[in-house]
């Protein structure tokens, strides 16, 4: 069981029976990869970028503050998905690995001015299977 952190763009937990591990990037809090006993179940594109301002293509995205084009916002499924997180906690236990990423922000991204400024987590846990 162990969370690696010694990479600036991502994260990997391995869970406490070793046999499932995931990675998540801080461009996001994106899951890109979860393996569970041995067998890759994320699809991850080849065209993902991974640059700022540009959503990652596959995984599990966080949609926020809107999904698709419904909301105010220009920007497709909001702008949660193209900024980075802050790893706030990283849980080690006998049962599972547990990881919260923030997101603080005022009202304004790229220009687009939200009619509010927000906040939103992320809690990841690791055990045999993953829980989001």
């Amino acid at each position: 069981m162990s969370i690696q952190t010694d990479n600036d763009q991502f994260i990997q937990l391995h869970s406490p029976d070793q046999h499932s591990s995931c990675t998540i990037y801080y461009h996001g809090a994106h899951i890109t990869s979860y393996i569970n006993n041995g067998k890759e179940l994320l699809f991850l594109s080849k065209k993902s970028s991974f640059e700022q301002d540009k959503a990652i293509r596959g995984g599990i995205p966080i949609c926020f503050p809107q999904f698709a084009n419904v909301g105010k916002l220009k920007i497709s499924h909001g702008i949660a998905r193209n900024v980075n997180w802050k790893l706030i906690d990283k849980k080690l236990t006998l049962e599972k690995v547990t990881v919260i990423f923030e997101l603080i922000k005022s009202n304004e991204y790229n220009g687009n001015n939200l009619e509010y400024s927000y906040y939103t987590s992320n809690s990841i846990r690791l055990r045999s299977n993953l829980f989001l």
